[in-house]
């Protein structure tokens, strides 16, 4: 674990990383796999703890899943090839 400096935002959870000391942060002792995430990592006893469950919900904003249409155009995309790949081999 290293000191890394950080602001935290009113919900509690860390909103800005620093590896220098500047207004308005604090330090705090933090492992890699937490460093750099924003908005997912509370401070806690002076040590940067991870949030499982707001980070999950966090990825899943970020990476949706698909909807019901992108399902259906993907679907179409490959019988669209699959046709192509059976009319050429028809022709040749």
């Amino acid at each position: 674990m290293n000191i890394h400096y950080v602001t935290v935002g009113k919900d509690g959870y860390i909103d800005g990383w620093s590896n220098s000391k500047e207004e308005n942060t604090i330090d705090v002792l933090a492992d890699e796999s937490t460093v750099n995430k924003l908005f997912c990592v509370k401070v806690i006893n002076k040590k940067a703890i991870l949030d499982q469950e707001q980070y999950e919900k966090l990825q899943d904003e970020i990476h949706p899943e698909q909807t019901e249409i992108e399902k259906i155009r993907e679907e179409l995309l490959l019988t669209q090839e699959a046709l192509a790949a059976l009319f050429e081999s028809n022709l040749g």
